[in-house]
């Protein structure tokens, strides 16, 4: 099972939002920073199952937590997508433990 670490903590600007994240789900870095782009790797550039750790998300400006919306929708529905092929795509919120 791949594991991916994304940690937002500290972030304040949509450039090193998008950085934190490519990053965290080992993607390249010439991959797009927008949701398209992170819809188009997670469900054709990762290996299933996967579990993302996911934290900082609180910590985010008000400005990025809309970006994060839309994030969090791509993941939930790649979780959809992938269990259609009986795959694991979990997350895992680590601020709420």
């Amino acid at each position: 099972m791949e594991e991916h670490y994304i940690d937002f903590a500290g972030v304040k600007r949509f450039d090193d939002f998008y950085k934190v994240l490519i990053r965290g789900l080992d993607f390249p870095e010439w991959c797009g920073k927008n949701t398209d782009a992170i819809w188009d790797l997670v469900t054709g550039g990762m290996n299933a199952p996967a579990t993302l750790y996911i934290k900082g998300v609180e910590q985010l400006p008000e400005d990025l937590k809309s970006e994060w919306k839309d994030v969090l929708r791509i993941f939930n529905e790649a979780k959809e997508w992938y269990a259609e092929f009986n795959k694991d795509f979990v997350l895992i919120f680590e601020d709420e433990r």
